[in-house]
């Protein structure tokens, strides 16, 4: 019977010395990881770098919300005014603010009105529009590059831009 706790201290020791070791490990080594060439760089410029990046990614974000925000109302809104005798020529006889950020342009003919809105920051601009089609009112919204959009009155899409179902915008 004396040999049974000696072999059990043995398996106990046994079981214990890796969680030691790992445990010293870890006490002993740099808690920050090792800059080998190739790793990602944590210098105070590319940290800057990072930084702005972010935050220039976050506003074109912002930006994109809001515009969607935008065509969403324009849409409804023209429709609504539509039903009551025709377009609205611009977006404050609607009711709709354009914050800041936006530049918007409203044009219109008796059958189709379009809302063009190019953020001042970024590569993106959108359209939307509202048109009579045989009796009926369609909408539709896009996005794309603003070095594709011409000054022209657009009736549709551009070429290459990005259609937006209408439930994107909600």
């Amino acid at each position: 019977m004396a040999q049974q706790p000696w072999t059990h201290s043995l398996a106990t020791l046994m079981a214990a010395t890796p969680l030691v070791v790992i445990g010293a490990l870890g006490l002993t080594s740099d808690p920050r990881p090792s800059m080998t060439p190739g790793s990602w760089e944590t210098t105070g410029g590319s940290r800057i770098r990072l930084t702005e990046q972010l935050a220039e990614r976050e506003i074109e974000l912002d930006q994109r919300r809001d515009a969607q925000l935008l065509m969403k109302e324009f849409i409804r809104g023209q429709m609504a005014r539509h039903y009551w005798g025709g377009f609205s020529p611009s977006l404050a006889d609607l009711g709709l603010t354009v914050p800041q950020r936006l530049d918007t342009r409203v044009d219109r003919d008796r059958l189709t009105t379009t809302l063009n809105v190019m953020p001042r920051r970024g590569s993106e601009a959108f359209l939307a529009g509202v048109e009579r089609r045989g009796g009926r009112l369609t909408s539709w919204s896009c996005r794309g590059r603003k070095d594709q959009i011409s000054e022209r009155n657009h009736k549709r899409c551009p070429e290459g831009w990005t259609l937006l179902d209408v439930k994107q915008l909600e």
